[in-house]
């Protein structure tokens, strides 16, 4: 358990604590006896790698819950408190200093699944570094595709690299570029002709293409990122909900945050829900409240599902905006890039009643037909997306709109174990259809 003089004993003579063994990745609740109320520590040693001079070394975590400051031979890296988001650290510099390293880490968090719940590895890299990219799709037809592309490279020096994109095996785009030294945000976008497109499952093939980002310097790759992406659009106008062009009333459930140790899951029991929803007949599953596991919104794509994401939204306060403006940023780098991913939620609910009329809660375009069906559901808006539209609202690029509760119909939690209660169930759905919404959402799958 980290405590004040358990932290300064591991920064300045590890040596001196008694450490238990553990294998990574794991959430605390899975090792035995360990008490993580107060924090915990972790330390591992390794020795340096080969390091060229033209080359940097990089610790690299995919993923902490939920927040974590990192130490290197009692030198601080930084902190991280998004979960869900890949962090890198640059210790060129230290790990020339010594041949062996203490890399030591206090993990605090109340979460259940609190862990270090992800791989952290070593790895090198060039002059420039791509901390993290993004791929979307802004538009699509059979004729043409519009995709967006941004990195963030971090360089050890100013110098002028060379941008490579690659889709589906084929190099589509090289260009010039000048960076600083530091961190660079760059963008660019590129036609894609006659594309393979992306479709729903209930529509066509979920089809995939591989893309490709590699940075070169003097003509060599200096670090690359590669992930897939589906070329399709999406769009919410007039309550309706179109992929492609195709207009869809949609059939989903809300998922919950699972109750299991994400970091020892076998990939069958990650995408479970998934593949369950689409026995059951659904398009659509809300990832509520949480962000799943990368391996989730593989299958999703694989799949044909949609997923509407919640965001990591925190608190209404001045803190909570910035916090959540950030989180959003990286939510939106870590999955953006999935075709699945086809609207975002900004969670909501947060001082809803249940008891009285919430029709004063509702917007004032929403249909009075409407209202008194789902205003039993609805309350106050969580205060961050209501007041605050020039922070966390303006991190998600304008490629997917926000959708509330008012454009889902939820319906109530019914169990049809009788005949009645399915005949009640079937009618009640069918009923949905002739109101102006987008499709009805089950609360629990």
């Amino acid at each position: 358990p980290g405590s004040d003089d358990a932290r300064l004993t591991a920064l300045t003579a590890p040596d001196r604590l008694v450490w238990s063994s553990i294998d990574l990745p794991t959430e605390w609740r899975s090792v035995g006896g360990l008490d993580s109320t107060s924090g915990v520590l972790c330390r591992a040693t390794f020795d340096s790698p080969v390091v060229e001079p033209w080359q940097r070394l990089w610790v690299e975590v995919q993923g902490i819950n939920e927040q974590a400051d990192l130490w290197l031979d009692g030198a601080y890296l930084g902190d991280q408190d998004d979960y869900f988001r890949h962090h890198s650290y640059d210790i060129t510099a230290l790990a020339a200093l010594n041949d062996r390293h203490d890399l030591v880490l206090e993990v605090n968090g109340t979460s259940p699944h609190a862990g270090i719940w992800r791989p952290i590895s070593i790895r090198t890299t060039g002059q420039a570094h791509i901390h993290a990219t993004r791929v979307m799709t802004r538009d699509a037809s059979e004729e043409n595709a519009h995709v967006l592309f941004g990195a963030t490279i971090d360089c050890g020096s100013a110098l002028t690299a060379t941008i490579r994109t690659s889709i589906d095996g084929t190099v589509v785009d090289s260009r010039r570029q000048s960076l600083a030294k530091g961190t660079n945000n760059v963008s660019w976008n590129l036609d894609v002709p006659r594309p393979r497109l992306w479709w729903p499952h209930f529509l066509g093939n979920p089809d995939l293409v591989p893309v490709l980002i590699e940075v070169l310097v003097d003509g060599e790759v200096s670090d690359s990122h590669e992930t897939r992406t589906g070329l399709r659009e999406a769009t919410f106008q007039n309550w309706t909900c179109t992929v492609n062009g195709e207009p869809l009333f949609l059939d989903g459930a809300y998922l919950a945050q699972p109750d299991i140790d994400l970091a020892h899951a076998s990939l069958d029991t990650i995408t479970e829900p998934l593949v369950r929803a689409r026995q059951q007949g659904l398009d659509m599953v809300r990832v509520h409240g949480h962000v799943a596991h990368p391996a989730f919104y593989d299958a999703a794509d694989e799949l044909g599902m949609l997923l509407l994401q919640d965001l990591p939204v925190r608190g209404s306060g001045k803190r909570g905006r910035k916090l959540s403006a950030r989180w959003i940023g990286g939510l939106v780098d870590t999955v953006g890039h999935h075709p699945s991913v086809f609207a975002w939620h900004h969670r909501g609910l947060a001082k809803a009643d249940p008891t009285r009329d919430s029709v004063g809660h509702l917007s004032t375009v929403l249909p009075s037909s409407t209202r008194s069906k789902i205003g039993a559901w609805l309350g106050t808006l969580d205060a961050i997306t209501r007041t605050s539209p020039e922070t966390s609202i303006a991190a998600v690029p304008n490629l997917a709109r926000f959708v509330t509760h008012e454009e889902l119909e939820l319906v109530p939690p019914l169990r049809p174990d009788s005949e009645a209660q399915r005949d009640h169930l079937v009618t009640y759905l069918r009923s949905i259809g002739y109101n102006p919404t987008t499709g009805y959402c089950f609360d629990r799958l």
